[in-house]
């Protein structure tokens, strides 16, 4: 029996099947597909595909509140990761029992052959499925574990699908999947580029239609900006730099700081998902936000953000968000102080999936700051909780009074100034520039 998710994916698979003899019944089962339109056009051209061939395909009930119950709590997870483990699990397991019913011995599954989706994780839910239904029924049944993307099958699933006019989907099925294809078409791969904001600017200025979030991004940025101009050095090939750009016309201009807390706080939130899936514990990373919005790991600093924004009388036109994060890099030429990568602190990822996790996570948040005007309050709160230093007495410098000092982190006020207090009782307001941190190397930070 032979478990299918769309025509085209299953096309060369039961042309390599029929010439080999076998004649495999389709077993229809994908409540994962969103919207429902999505799943009837699929399964009608599979539907089609069997009876061009005289197949019999067996057509299971769509029940999408169901699988959603299944994946419940993963749908932050991204592509490739536990949600579609319980998704194939929980198709795969379904395929089995029909299996079983019917008299079959083996199935398998066209997922096997998507490009989209992990070879793994679906090999490991069809043996899964195999040890649930001999449990349940003790009875013997085989999943077909081959690779079906081998032996040419990948090439003559193209020409298959030109041959028939099989209708070929964009996304794997999901409503999430989905989402994130809607976010991919919205990326601007740039070769090279000396600045990712600057490139975004200038195309606004001069007149480039850009939609809300739209993303900017290179491996390759030669003259990256920092805050006040400082520059920010990345090797090329092993860092992720990108700029997205945000339309926040609902926000007032004396709350634009939430920006910039929405943003350092998705990229550690971000972070903090990349080590959950390696088994690395928050205390081997040290996650937090320098005020305003640097991104640090322990005393070093891992990212940094610009944010560059527009405004049109009383509300911001648009926001420039540009961020650069330490990836594979391990050694730099110039004279920053503490930089860190994710390598150097054990997280094995590539510029790619930190761009697809981050700008994912930054969209979430941007989203639910856009629906609900109550999640400024909690972004502040999540932003204060994820602060560099939030807790003790600490040391700083103030350049115009010349002057050093203990304090301790007091707030963070909505329109962006630190409010320090000293061991006095004294209070000061500081805005970005007006003091630094003394890090542990005896080195002054803004």
């Amino acid at each position: 029996m032979l478990h299918c998710c769309c025509a085209p994916c299953s096309s060369a698979i039961i042309e390599w099947m029929l010439a080999h003899d076998v004649r495999p019944t389709l077993y229809y089962f994908n409540p994962n597909i969103f919207p429902e339109e999505e799943y009837l056009i699929r399964k009608n051209e599979c539907t089609r595909f069997a009876a061009s061939l005289g197949l019999d395909i067996i057509d299971e009930d769509y029940d999408h509140e169901a699988w959603r119950c299944t994946v419940h709590g993963m749908e932050q997870e991204p592509e490739r990761g536990a949600r579609c483990l319980e998704c194939f699990k929980m198709r795969l397991l379904q395929a089995a029992r029909k299996a079983v019913e019917l008299g079959f011995g083996v199935f398998t599954t066209t997922l096997a052959s998507s490009r989209w989706k992990s070879l793994e994780q679906i090999n490991a839910a069809g043996r899964w499925a195999v040890e649930q239904v001999q449990r349940e029924t003790g009875q013997s049944i085989r999943f077909d574990d081959r690779n079906w993307r081998k032996g040419g099958l990948q090439q003559r699933r193209n020409e298959l699908l030109k041959q028939y006019g099989f209708y070929n989907q964009l996304y794997c099925g999901c409503e999430f999947s989905l989402e994130a294809m809607k976010r991919k078409s919205k990326m601007i791969h740039l070769p090279e580029v000396q600045s990712t904001n600057t490139w975004m600017l200038d195309a606004l200025a001069q007149g480039t239609v850009l939609s809300d979030e739209t993303v900017v991004y290179t491996m390759r940025q030669t003259a990256g900006r920092g805050q006040m101009g400082n520059s920010w050095e990345s090797e090329p090939d092993k860092n992720i730099a990108f700029s997205m750009l945000l339309c926040p016309e609902f926000l007032p201009i004396k709350e634009q700081f939430v920006i910039s807390q929405m943003c350092s706080l998705a990229i550690v939130e971000a972070l903090d998902e990349l080590r959950a899936a390696q088994g690395l514990s928050l205390d081997e990373l040290h996650l937090s936000i320098k005020w305003p919005n640097d991104i640090y790991a322990g005393d070093s600093k891992l990212g940094g953000i610009l944010i560059e924004n527009r405004l049109m009388g009383g509300t911001l036109q648009h926001s420039v968000l540009g961020v650069g994060l330490n990836v594979n890099q391990i050694k730099w030429i110039g004279n920053a102080p503490n930089p860190v990568s994710l390598k150097l602190l054990g997280v094995q990822t590539s510029p790619m999936q930190v761009l697809e996790i981050v700008t994912r996570h930054i969209a979430g948040l941007y989203d639910a700051l856009r629906d609900k005007k109550e999640m400024a309050a909690t972004i502040h709160e999540c932003y204060m909780q994820r602060l560099y230093r939030k807790d003790g007495f600490h040391p700083y410098y103030d350049p115009q009074r010349d002057e050093h000092f203990d304090a301790e982190i007091a707030g963070v006020d909505a329109q962006g100034p630190l409010q320090l207090r000293l061991p006095s009782g004294e209070e000061r307001r500081y805005w970005f520039k007006e003091v630094k941190f003394v890090l542990p190397c005896g080195v002054t930070k803004e």
